[in-house]
């Protein structure tokens, strides 16, 4: 079992456009529809991921994908 923490995305919010591709998603611009801020988001598609692998690796991918996310999260920048 994998659990994470995850912090709430407190503001709405306004998909812009796309940075980069990695191996588990999608990073893109995105607009604080509050105050008008851009900032970066990164979109997990975890249904791409399973469609292209092996059911015997997807528990390695998913610990890579959390370990991912936990270092995403000790970022602290208000752009992030």
């Amino acid at each position: 079992d994998i659990s994470l923490k995850t912090r709430n995305i407190d503001f709405p919010w306004r998909r812009g456009t796309r940075i980069g591709q990695g191996g588990a998603g999608v990073a893109f611009r995105a607009i604080n529809c509050s105050n008008g801020s851009i900032v970066c988001m990164k979109e997990i598609q975890l249904s791409s991921i399973a469609s292209r692998s092996l059911p015997s690796t997807y528990p390695e991918k998913l610990r890579r994908i959390a370990a991912e996310i936990e270092m995403i999260m000790t970022i602290n920048h208000p752009n992030i």
